[in-house]
């Protein structure tokens, strides 16, 4: 009877561990990356249609011969909230990110090798660029209400992107001005 109760508590023991572990790299994915950005992305790149503009960091695209909705998460960008409790700025950064791609405009999703494919709220993680090839995420920082992340690991436009940030910051473009 001893030996058995043993073996049973070492087998909760084992998946508890388990189970803490796995709930660990949840909360550790602040920003909502799968596995603390391992670089499970491909690079690989793709064709969508935006169907909605979320806020200032996320879009709603179909992909290219589907029918399905996804949500994609531009990489390397932290947009001010606008749900919950709304930041300075929120507004002002979807408002961009709809000029730049309206409801019906034809993107490339571009994976980066060094990022997860998807984060914890299964969204695409990818680089948009425009119909004419224009880098929607630089153009974002560039205009001061969108800034720059890195979550744990680099991205491979980090450098672009921060000397945008740089500029809208010098400028007092966007929230740098205004919040």
């Amino acid at each position: 009877m001893r030996t058995r109760m043993v073996g049973v508590l070492l087998t909760l023991l084992v998946v508890g561990a388990i189970w803490w572990a796995g709930d660990r790299a949840d909360d550790e994915s602040a920003d909502g990356s799968a596995n603390g950005g391992s670089g499970s992305g491909s690079g690989s790149s793709s064709t969508a249609t935006v169907t909605a503009v979320v806020d200032g960091d996320t879009i709603r695209v179909v992909t290219g011969g589907s029918d399905e909705e996804r949500r994609v998460r531009l990489l390397g960008l932290d947009a001010p909230e606008v749900r919950g409790t709304p930041e300075c700025g929120g507004t002002e950064a979807t408002d961009v990110l709809v000029d730049l791609l309206p409801v019906g405009t034809t993107v490339t999703l571009v994976g980066d090798p060094t990022q997860d494919d998807v984060d914890r709220y299964d969204r695409l993680l990818r680089y948009v660029e425009g119909p004419d090839g224009t880098d929607v995420g630089e153009r974002l920082v560039a205009s001061g209400w969108v800034a720059t992340y890195v979550f744990r690991d680099e991205f491979e436009r980090l450098g672009r992107y921060a000397a945008a940030q740089d500029r809208a910051e010098a400028e007092g473009r966007g929230a740098w001005g205004a919040c």
